[in-house]
């Protein structure tokens, strides 16, 4: 099992945002919101950078 760390956290979200093979599936694109904990991943600062140009709050 692998740790929890901010590039893999971002990979996650690409996929999540990014379209899929299937037009149907409706589970893609940009959120107004993400909720974090305050672990690792939200303190890692390339992780926090990447958020001002993508209009996530």
């Amino acid at each position: 099992m692998f740790g929890e760390d901010a590039a893999r956290a971002l990979l996650f979200l690409f996929n999540a945002m990014t379209a899929k093979a299937d037009p149907e599936f409706p589970f893609r694109g940009l959120p107004d919101m993400i909720y974090m904990d305050n672990g690792q991943i939200a303190k890692a600062e390339y992780f926090g950078m990447s958020w001002p140009t993508s209009g996530l709050r």
